[in-house]
């Protein structure tokens, strides 16, 4: 059989596309986790290989009970210890942030960041309050797997909560290695850096580049543009930007959305202590 799937939520498959030879068995482990007390039904199917590739379904019950937190470490719900399962559990608490019967990790009443770290610690260290305490053990070990179907919002909002944690190197390269892949992590810079504006002089509009390294470095960058007399012309770039090669667009305006004279500009980068400063030539 193949294509092994449980839906919908609150019960899901640990393993999925599980392929099980003619005359062979395996245990297919379905985790039932509700966010609200009452009765759920869903269904587990799965096909044959046979010429019509037959369908069979299973159904699925179970009741959800008031007061009970389910708060587990395998949000993911794939039977493994990874460092994705934080991310899961960030992106689900962005979209769901009053679901406190998965979220809240301390028992206080609320979600907040520090539920997320206290989420994070379990899991390292094997304390979780679900089945994957047998599964993981206790260790310090932080392991990670590239994360497919991440956006850019996703990989974004993930790093401004990072930045939240308070994070070891260690653990700040296992979230990067679920962001971004062992490949993608070698091609991100290794420094901060602002290129030359192009094209120099420009008339109408022209484009900053920028790069932002992994770890080490304030990733809260501004980039803002000054007359030559020191005044502020326009704020291109404010706020938390992820890792990677970045550009940005200015089409000439000032702040008031006036297109401003020709002339010499100053374009500032700041990311902490870090600063950048470069010239540019408007020529109307």
């Amino acid at each position: 059989m193949s294509q092994v799937a449980a839906s919908p939520e609150p019960f899901s498959a640990r393993q999925t596309g599980v392929e099980v030879a003619a005359g062979d068995s395996t245990i297919l482990e379905v985790v039932f986790s509700p966010s609200a007390e009452g009765d759920f039904s869903g269904n587990l199917t799965f096909t044959t290989d046979d010429p019509d590739h037959t369908q069979f379904t299973i159904s699925l019950t179970g009741v959800g009970k008031s007061g009970e937190l389910q708060v587990v470490c395998d949000f993911n719900g794939d039977g493994k210890k990874l460092i994705n399962d934080v991310i899961a559990y960030l992106l689900y608490a962005k979209e769901h942030p009053e679901d406190l019967a998965r979220l809240d990790w301390n028992g206080d009443g609320k979600y907040a960041i520090n539920d997320a770290i206290m989420f994070l610690i379990n899991l390292i260290q094997g304390t979780c309050p679900d089945a994957l305490v047998e599964l993981a053990g206790a260790t310090d070990e932080i392991q990670a797997e590239k994360m497919e179907g991440l956006t850019q919002a996703d990989i974004g909002y993930i790093e401004e909560m990072m930045a939240l944690m308070d994070l070891t190197e260690e653990q700040e390269a296992a979230f990067r290695v679920a962001l971004y892949g062992q490949a993608g992590m070698a091609a991100l810079p290794e420094a901060m850096a602002l290129d030359q504006n192009y094209p120099n002089p420009f008339n109408p509009a022209t484009v900053i580049s920028y790069a932002v390294p992994l770890g080490g470095a304030d990733r809260r960058i501004s980039i803002k543009v000054y007359d030559i007399r020191g005044a502020l012309v326009r704020v291109l770039v404010d706020g938390i930007k992820q890792p990677g090669s970045h550009t940005v667009y200015w089409d000439g305006t000032d702040k008031t959305g006036r297109r401003v004279s020709s002339g010499i500009y100053l374009y500032r980068l700041r990311a902490g202590d870090t600063v950048f400063t470069r010239k540019m030539v408007v020529v109307n």
